[in-house]
């Protein structure tokens, strides 16, 4: 099977394909803006994958759905692994120094906002320490949001799966939690 990976960023497509080299595999990346993507690209595939924290970049979902659905091949099947919209909503309040979180606050609305959320630049990166310049934009879809952009591309469900809590069970090993499902 031949992967095609797609981001707007340079940087990330610039280091997919080197640690596309460096494993010897030969998955093609392509930079493109995902509504773009029809310009830069005219084949179908059996499968579309949107990765843990893609969603929230994308303020028009009926737009991309349209766009996943021109790539799915008939009988494909797009697959999703995101968080569950309702985690975003809250921010977490920590102690003294910034050590350890004491509290959950109700920061943020659960439902779309078109114009989404508007972050300044020289805050440090949800991924670490590194401060980020820029400033940036993040759109909250809902659950039902979500599905509706994909039945209304002419996708339809065929299930959808919670995942699996697990908690670390000692020297790297991880074990199914209790009462997770």
């Amino acid at each position: 099977a031949q992967a095609t990976g797609v981001d707007f960023s340079n940087v990330a497509i610039a280091t997919a394909r080197r640690l596309n080299a460096e494993l010897d595999l030969t998955t093609r990346f392509i930079e493109s803006n995902v509504y773009d993507l029809p310009d830069a690209l005219d084949e179908t595939f059996d499968i579309a994958y949107s990765g843990l924290g893609a969603l929230c970049w994308l303020p028009d979902l009926p737009a991309w759905a349209q766009v996943v659905a021109r790539f799915l091949k008939p009988g494909g099947v797009l697959h999703i692994f995101d968080t569950h919209p309702m985690l975003w909503i809250f921010e977490p309040a920590t102690g003294p120094e910034g050590k350890g979180v004491t509290d959950l606050r109700v920061r943020h609305d659960y439902f779309p906002n078109p114009a989404g959320l508007a972050f300044k630049g020289g805050e440090p990166s949800y991924a670490g320490s590194e401060i980020i310049q820029s400033g940036s934009h993040e759109w909250a879809h809902s659950v039902s949001e979500i599905l509706a952009a994909v039945q209304a591309a002419g996708l339809t469900m065929g299930g959808a799966l919670s995942p699996v809590r697990y908690r670390r069970a000692g020297r790297g090993n991880c074990k199914r939690a209790r009462g997770s499902g």
